[in-house]
């Protein structure tokens, strides 16, 4: 039966629905003695390998039944609904996806799109360990909690049976093991941090795994739907990957080494934005002052080109000015937008609200003080719609409307009620996907991070950092994401004395306050005194 799929790949045409039928009705022939079979383990490898029809093979098989016979383990995802709405298929069409996705990316269909992960999969020797990964990182879903361990002791079990070579093995249990990390790292934690960067790299433990890793994590949320993926997530893989490569070439396994290469990076970064500046004409003392008073972290978060954009801005501003500020429209329908302003408490709140109220979707932001009390905000957000006239436009408000809030004639919630439905607004929730709020003191050695996962509505991000605001807290990084209607958000925090929260009453009644934020859009401090 697997013989007849691989003739049929082989000569590129389709199983007949007589064969499809015969081999559904003979499935019982297929036991214990016929998976642990060499020559069946071949066959099945082979069409793996094969230089085309592997994902349209592997569908047929789904569909008679013949892959869940031969490999147990995935007959459970077999029409196993996910219950996360930016999931378009079920468990076992979204795992055959991905290998067409692989094989797509290698035979260069997204070269334009993706020329670096492009020429990376084309790097690899062999693909068989992708595409095992692809096709069994989801086989632990449907058994509760998190699915990942669980489907690397199904990995294992199924490719010890069919015999497979251990290397190959652990490779693949790693994938499936591993498989949300690198997504969770990129776009919810501090890339600037040597210590994360590190620890991963640890767990990756090898070069070899870290480019499998990385192309698994980019085609599995370019297979979730057309929705999930964006030039913003991309360009934070990227970045991950090749600081974790860095460290990985130069066998750096200890936070003194970590430490001296991010550091070297500071260097080359800020050589090279100062090199691009003076050529366009800006004083060298202006930059050097610049550069002395924004904190290290900045140069680790940014490239060159956009040091060199925000830099003009800060270098730019006048004391009597309310605040300098830049725009500039990006590749992959994302925009950046710069502010340099005296630093006060819940400004972060404030700008956010006021993007909010002019209907723009935060991407991430950046958030930096300078030791003369100035901030340095970046924030990308989506483009807004329409032509270039129309887009001017929304910004012209925008900019009017932050005006206005931060000269304190006009409040963020008055704002947010005249532009759109009042805050606190609720809309029905995602199926299966309740609202969380965590806070961790363990993963930085500096920040208390806090995870939030919510469905969206209009100020929710305000509200969130209104409450932090109210609490006495900071935000100093904030990573947010964004898939339908529901959002992640994660805020990196200090006290006011710029420590990290350690009382643990403080922690609950934060976490209960961002809760009934969530919730209602109502909380805040007073509701905790």
């Amino acid at each position: 039966m697997l013989r007849a799929f691989a003739v049929a790949q082989r000569h590129d045409v389709p199983i007949t629905r007589k064969a499809r039928r015969l081999i559904r009705e003979n499935l019982g022939l297929i036991d214990d003695a016929y998976r642990k079979s060499p020559a069946a383990r071949e066959l099945f490898f082979d069409i793996l390998r094969a230089e085309r029809r592997v994902a349209r093979t592997l569908e047929t098989m789904n569909e008679v039944g013949l892959l869940g016979r031969y490999l147990p383990e995935w007959e459970h995802i077999v029409n196993r609904w996910q219950h996360v709405m930016y999931h378009t298929y079920t468990v076992d069409v979204h795992s055959i996806f991905l290998v067409e996705q692989v094989r797509r990316l290698w035979k260069g269909d997204f070269e334009k799109e993706l020329p670096g992960i492009t020429q990376l999969i084309r790097d690899e020797e062999d693909l068989l360990p992708l595409i095992l990964g692809c096709l069994m990182h989801d086989i632990g879903k449907g058994f509760g909690g998190d699915h990942s361990p669980k489907g690397a002791v199904l990995a294992r079990a199924c490719l010890e049976r069919i015999g497979s070579d251990p290397e190959l093995i652990d490779t693949v249990v790693f994938l499936v093991a591993e498989h949300l990390v690198m997504s969770h790292i990129a776009q919810r934690r501090d890339l600037s941090d040597p210590r994360l960067v590190l620890e991963f790299a640890r767990t990756v433990g090898s070069r070899s795994r870290l480019r499998l890793l990385y192309l698994l994590t980019v085609v599995d949320i370019r297979a979730s739907s057309k929705k999930a993926w964006t030039e913003w997530k991309g360009n934070l893989f990227q970045e991950l990957f090749e600081k974790t490569s860095e460290l990985l070439e130069t066998g750096a396994d200890d936070m003194e080494r970590a430490t001296e290469l991010f550091e070297r990076r500071v260097a080359t970064r800020r050589s090279g934005a100062t090199e691009e500046l003076v050529e366009e004409g800006v004083a060298a003392t202006a930059i050097e002052e610049f550069f002395d008073l924004i904190p290290q972290r900045y140069f680790l978060s940014h490239t060159p080109t956009q040091i060199v954009r925000h830099a003009r801005v800060a270098i730019e501003h006048r004391r009597e000015r309310l605040f300098t500020h830049g725009i500039r429209e990006m590749r992959g329908d994302f925009s950046e937008f710069i502010l340099y302003t005296r630093d006060v408490h819940g400004l972060y709140s404030n700008v956010a609200g006021v993007l909010t109220a002019h209907h723009m979707n935060i991407l991430g932001a950046n958030v930096y003080t300078t030791r003369d009390g100035m901030a340095l905000e970046v924030y990308r957000v989506a483009t807004p719609a329409g032509d270039e006239a129309s887009r001017a436009q929304v910004w012209e408000d925008f900019l009017g409307s932050l005006e206005r809030v931060l000269r304190g004639e006009i409040t963020v919630a008055e704002l947010l009620k005249r532009r759109g439905r009042p805050i606190g607004a609720l809309i029905a929730p995602s199926p299966g996907r309740p609202e969380e709020v965590e806070l961790s003191n363990d993963e930085s050695d500096f920040y208390t991070i806090v995870d939030v996962l919510a469905n969206d509505r209009l100020g929710l991000l305000h509200d969130l950092t209104r409450v932090i605001a109210e609490h006495g807290y900071e935000v100093y990084i904030s990573k947010a994401g964004k898939v339908l209607d529901q959002v992640s958000d994660t805020f990196y925090l200090k006290d006011a004395e710029g420590r990290k929260i350690s009382d643990e009453g403080a922690i609950a009644a934060l976490r209960r306050d961002l809760l009934l934020a969530i919730r209602t859009g109502e909380a805040g401090a007073a509701a905790a005194v």
